[in-house]
């Protein structure tokens, strides 16, 4: 008898190392996605980041250019002073569009990445909270997206705040 139940249990033995292999296989492929994805989440803000910065040089720069025609042109200390303190102010709203584009890429890039996360949640098996860091993982990527989705009236407000005073005071 104890030879009959040696193969049997030779052949469980057998398909339960399979069986993990396999498991295994799979969260390494999860897992080198989410790494891949969230690369390229970081390499698109990074690029977000530097458009930011690009387009806040090329204003900058045409105001300095325009400030420095008006500077040549004026006839009085009143026009150089005048010319200055409106340097000054519209400096002062590139800097709060700059931090505005910043602050905008960034909460677009953890948008992103939480996305990310969620879909790797929904595509692993419904993990438990009893201990099973993927169920804790997930009710925290829950909690946050429920969190900056509440957030994104009070962002769009806050954006619409200084998008209108910087788009009305432009030059032309």
């Amino acid at each position: 008898m104890s030879n009959q139940r040696r193969p049997a249990n030779a052949a469980a033995s057998a398909g339960d190392k399979q069986l993990s292999a396999t498991a295994l296989a799979q969260v390494a492929q999860r897992q080198m996605a989410a790494t891949a994805e969230a690369l390229s989440v970081f390499y698109a803000a990074s690029h977000r980041f530097q458009r930011a910065q690009l387009q806040m040089a090329e204003r900058a720069a045409l105001l300095h250019q325009q400030a420095a025609e008006n500077l040549r042109k004026a006839t009085t200390p009143a026009d150089l002073m005048t010319v200055q303190m409106t340097l000054m102010g519209y400096e002062w709203q590139e800097c709060m569009r700059w931090w505005q584009d910043v602050f905008l890429a960034s909460t677009s890039t953890g948008n992103e990445l939480l996305k990310g996360a969620q879909a790797q949640q929904a595509g692993v098996a419904s993990g438990s909270s009893d201990g099973d860091p993927r169920g804790a993982g997930g009710a925290a990527a829950n909690f946050v997206g429920s969190a900056m989705n509440a957030a994104a009236p009070m962002v769009d407000a806050f954006q619409q705040m200084f998008t209108a005073p910087l788009n009305s005071g432009r030059p032309h």
